[in-house]
């Protein structure tokens, strides 16, 4: 394998994936760190001129594996993470209905979509396994972006007010049911006293 090769994955897969999960997280992951870190010390062992031409060449193809699998990695979390903030707007009924700024019906259209693009993605993953994994870098890449457009349509401002909806009408409830408690407390005193006094 030549260097170049290895370069051109870093620079057309793993940047641009790198890039979107640390833009949409703002977080940095251990295991992507880990296949950079382990990559950076084959691709230092290709250069080392104490071993022959096979050795060398060898450490490129680790490296190069050592990336792909952190490309993965990066797709596979930046899944996780967008599937997470997407279910904690989907899966509550109400704020699917009317947090979307898309139809109802567009909402659970696409949604469907993102998760049988996810499916599509893990198939082609499985089979994958052991001969080229850049197609399941593309199918991934596909279901996030899929994924995306959904999350795009999200309007933070009526999920924001919808919160602050229900928190009034849940302090509502709880002083209605207080009063209530009370007055039926009371009610029942003084039917008591009266049931009581009456003998």
């Amino acid at each position: 394998m030549e260097i170049n090769e290895l370069y051109s994955l870093y620079e057309e897969h793993f940047v641009p994936a790198y890039a979107d999960l640390t833009i949409f997280t703002l977080k940095k992951y251990e295991e992507v760190m880990n296949g950079i870190h382990d990559a950076f010390f084959h691709v230092m062992q290709s250069f080392n001129d104490k071993t022959d031409t096979e050795v060398q060449n060898g450490n490129v193809k680790k490296a190069y594996d050592h990336i792909l699998r952190s490309t993965l990695d990066c797709y596979k979390i930046m899944w996780v993470e967008l599937k997470t903030k997407l279910d904690a707007v989907y899966l509550d009924p109400e704020k699917r209905t009317y947090c979307f700024c898309l139809p109802v019906d567009g909402v659970i259209s696409q949604y469907d979509v993102f998760q049988e693009r996810s499916k599509e993605a893990r198939k082609i993953e499985i089979e994958n396994v052991g001969v080229s994994q850049l197609a399941s870098l593309e199918s991934w890449k596909g279901a996030i972006s899929k994924g995306l457009e959904l999350y795009e349509g999200i309007d933070w401002v009526k999920i924001e007010s919808l919160e602050r909806d229900r928190i009034k009408w849940r302090s509502k409830e709880t002083l209605i049911g207080f009063l209530i408690g009370i007055a039926s407390s009371t009610v029942a005193a003084i039917i008591w006293a009266c049931l009581t006094h009456v003998t």
